[in-house]
């Protein structure tokens, strides 16, 4: 009899402690999923470009207006190294940007993205 007690006794106490840690798991899991949810999305970093005039006349990559790398943001009006009046609202293409420097009349890239240029209004 004492045997079967005691029996019963460890097997409420492993039960027990069984729910414990489900109860903890769950309750981190669900923290987890929680916060997950509030964190906003990474943003993308801008890179950091060598920037060139574009020469809309011959089609051709134009002086070179950087000497070392810096982001579109800070190569703007407003930013930490302005090195260009043009505000990128428009079409045109004032100034494209590169990852590695670049010869100077060589053609332009069609249609660079977003981060690799700086647009003005159409003279």
């Amino acid at each position: 009899m004492n045997l079967i007690h005691n029996i019963k006794k460890n097997i409420v106490a492993v039960l027990g402690m069984a729910m414990m840690i489900g109860l903890s798991a769950w309750s981190l899991t669900s923290e987890g999923t929680e916060n997950s949810k509030a964190v906003a999305p990474a943003e993308k970093a801008e890179p950091a470009l060598y920037w060139y005039e574009a020469d809309l006349v011959n089609n051709t990559i134009g002086n070179q207006v950087n000497t070392s790398p810096q982001t579109k943001s800070e190569s703007m009006p407003g930013g930490s190294n302005q090195i260009t009046d043009c505000e990128d609202q428009a079409t045109e293409l004032c100034l494209v940007g590169f990852e590695a420097p670049q010869s100077p009349n060589t053609p332009l890239p069609t249609n660079p993205d977003e981060e690799h240029s700086i647009r003005k209004t159409a003279q």
